[in-house]
């Protein structure tokens, strides 16, 4: 079973979990959907695709979830 198979409900929130656990890895994402308009993400655990309506649901999330905690983040650093 591929990577994409098994997250085929949820692709969304499997690629954000691994946006928050890696802020390098999460600015390269939102790079690549955001700006680049690529659908395809290689993810720790293999390769998935979304399609434009996750790519859409993703840089809603991005926006929402994960440079609200990077920015919690860094605040506590300072």
């Amino acid at each position: 079973m591929t990577t994409e198979q098994r997250y085929a409900d949820d692709v969304v929130t499997h690629v954000i979990k691994y946006c928050l656990e890696d802020k390098a890895f999460a600015e390269n994402a939102f790079d690549n959907v955001a700006a680049e308009k690529k659908r395809t993400l290689r993810l720790p655990d293999g390769e998935v695709t979304l399609t434009e309506a996750q790519a859409g649901e993703f840089v809603e999330r991005f926006s929402a979830e994960v440079e609200p905690a990077f920015w919690e983040s860094k605040r506590r650093k300072s």
